[in-house]
């Protein structure tokens, strides 16, 4: 889907005369040619920036306020499992933000825009965000990075619909990813104001 389909997208817009066509990707998707999700993405890529026939821009974003969802979750249930020291850092950006971030791609001149959201944080910093926003003592456990590197070498042997996302987030897990910041949207008020109003019981 990463590549076909949306060459499937492309080559029907050239054909219509589109003028512009932008894509979103990953951040740091060159960084990892082995990775491949990242991969396709980036085989895709390279076709609509060679195009002749309209416009293409690359959005690269660092990741997503609902890949950090999962660590909601595990707040949720009292204990926080993550790699290393817990101080790889990011930027993740809010959906929203993103959205804006690709409304204003459409004046600009750029066939490559990386983008972060406004904060930078550890994933300690994140877990703490996540307790907090449910009102529940903070209980992390961390286990030796050469796990996730394990995990990482048996994910790469599994068929891509399979160990594709784990492969992926396994890879950028192990270092810091902070791309140029933009948007107004913070992980706290996302966990406090989203996730906790989705998951407040119904009254009847």
């Amino acid at each position: 889907m990463d590549y076909q389909a949306n060459l499937n997208l492309l080559l029907e817009a050239e054909r219509a005369a589109v003028s512009k066509f932008i894509y979103v990707s990953a951040f740091n998707a060159k960084k990892y040619p082995q990775v491949r999700l990242l991969a396709a993405k980036e085989k895709f890529a390279k076709r609509l920036l060679s195009s002749s026939l309209l416009q293409g821009c690359v959005l690269r974003p660092n990741g997503f306020f609902s890949d950090m969802a999962e660590l909601y979750r595990m707040a949720a249930s009292g204990k926080v499992y993550m790699f290393g020291n817990g101080e790889v850092r990011a930027n993740p950006i809010h959906g929203k933000d993103l959205a804006r971030f690709c409304i204003d791609a459409i004046a600009r001149s750029e066939s490559e825009l990386d983008v972060g959201g406004p904060e930078v944080l550890s994933m300690n910093q994140m877990t703490q965000l996540a307790f907090e926003a449910q009102n529940k003592p903070s209980k992390s456990i961390k286990l030796p990075d050469f796990i996730r590197r394990i995990a990482l070498s048996i994910v790469k042997r599994l068929p891509e619909k399979w160990g594709g996302p784990a492969e992926f987030f396994l890879t950028v897990m192990g270092q810091d990813s902070i791309a140029p910041a933009f948007g107004q949207y913070t992980l706290g008020n996302y966990y406090r104001d989203e996730l906790s109003a989705k998951t407040k019981p119904q009254r009847v």
